[in-house]
Parts: C-alpha cells; sequence; structure tokens
C-alpha cells in the first residue's frame, strides 16, 4: 500500500495531473490541458475547389456512362463480331480513353462539349449501323458481345 502511495506521489509531482475516482479506486491520469483546449484539425474536404470533383462532374459522368450505352446498342445491329468489335474499340478511342477523351477530361465545358461531340457522332453512324443490321439472315437479332478474356 506504501509503494502504490510514493508512485501516486511521484507520478502527481513530475507532471500536471488529475485525480479521478474509478471503481472506489483513486487513480492519477495526465492532465492534457493543451490537447482538451485545442480545436481538432480541420479536414480535407473531398469536393474542394482546388481540382475535387463537384456534383455537376458526377452529372456529367453519368451522362458519360448513358452515352457509352447508347454506342454499344447501336453498334449491336453489326452482323460480323470482329467488325463490331472494331468499331466498339474505336468508339473508345475515339471519345472515351484518348488522348481527349471523356475519361481523362476534367473541364466542365470540355466534358459538355465532347458529349455533343459524341451524341453527334452516334447520330452519324446510327443510320449506316441499323442498315447493316437489316442485311443479315435474321434481321433484328444480333449475336451476343462478350467480353476479350478469350481473344487477344
Amino acid at each position: 500500500m506504501a509503494s502504490r502511495a510514493r508512485t501516486a506521489t511521484a507520478v502527481a509531482s513530475s507532471a500536471p495531473h488529475i485525480l479521478c475516482q474509478r471503481r472506489g479506486m483513486a487513480t492519477f491520469r495526465p492532465l492534457l490541458a493543451q490537447q482538451d483546449q485545442a480545436t481538432p484539425p480541420k479536414r480535407k474536404s473531398r469536393f474542394s475547389d482546388d481540382g475535387g470533383v463537384t456534383l455537376e462532374h458526377f452529372l456529367l459522368r453519368s451522362k458519360a456512362s448513358k452515352l457509352w450505352r447508347d454506342f454499344l446498342r447501336a453498334s449491336r445491329n453489326i452482323p460480323n463480331p470482329q467488325a463490331r468489335r472494331e468499331t466498339i474499340d474505336w468508339l473508345r478511342d475515339e471519345h472515351f480513353e484518348g488522348r481527349s477523351g471523356l475519361r481523362s477530361e476534367m473541364d466542365v465545358t470540355r466534358i459538355r462539349e465532347l458529349l455533343v461531340a459524341g451524341g453527334a457522332a452516334l447520330k452519324r453512324i446510327h443510320g449506316p449501323m441499323e442498315l447493316a443490321g437489316g442485311m443479315g439472315p435474321d434481321p433484328g437479332t444480333y449475336p451476343k458481345l462478350r467480353g476479350r478474356r478469350g481473344s487477344s
């Protein structure tokens, strides 16, 4: 008991402490006055003005996804699967993943311009693809396009 009293007094004298009552026993805890009074550091926002993503970016991204799905639907009528794959790869490189594609762009006005250009390209190629689809053995049917795992 005496050793506990000595250690408690030694601890109490070395730094500012507070006496805490816990389960009937008196314990000394360090007094952290500086941390209690200080405000926590501000968190950096994910949606900041310094190049972060805004709500408008999310909305334009959904429009870009819709444009991509429309490109895929338009290419369904191409009867040859190899030609369809090449067309999809060309559309992806031209409008989405190229040097000036939608995925790499962060400027909102430029994204809008690319979406308008992509919509115009979709209208321009939709007609010939519809004609190509009507020439197959079963008009209106199309082979399912699967992923690239099996092909190189």
